[in-house]
């Protein structure tokens, strides 16, 4: 599955993108995370945090776009 299959079953609401993100990037996150956080329950909790954020920020990209979709129309200056 590539990145654009994920992020259409994430925009769908379906449950099987998620854990399809972490097992694709799961390792890197650790990897990253790793380093710094030394090993353990701070890993684990960042990369929560970071799957998290994925999350939230996914969403609030799509709600933007299915709000420009419904119809806003560009400004006179922006349409010159």
């Amino acid at each position: 599955m590539d990145d654009l299959e994920i992020m259409e079953l994430i925009a769908q609401g379906d449950e099987r993108g998620m854990p399809e993100l972490q097992k694709r990037y799961g390792a890197l996150v650790r990897y990253v995370a790793a380093p710094i956080l030394g090993s353990g329950a701070a890993v684990s909790d960042c990369v929560s945090e970071v799957y998290l954020r994925v999350l939230e920020k996914f969403r609030s990209l799509t709600r933007s776009a299915a709000v420009s979709a419904r119809g806003s129309r560009p400004s006179r200056e922006t349409r010159l």
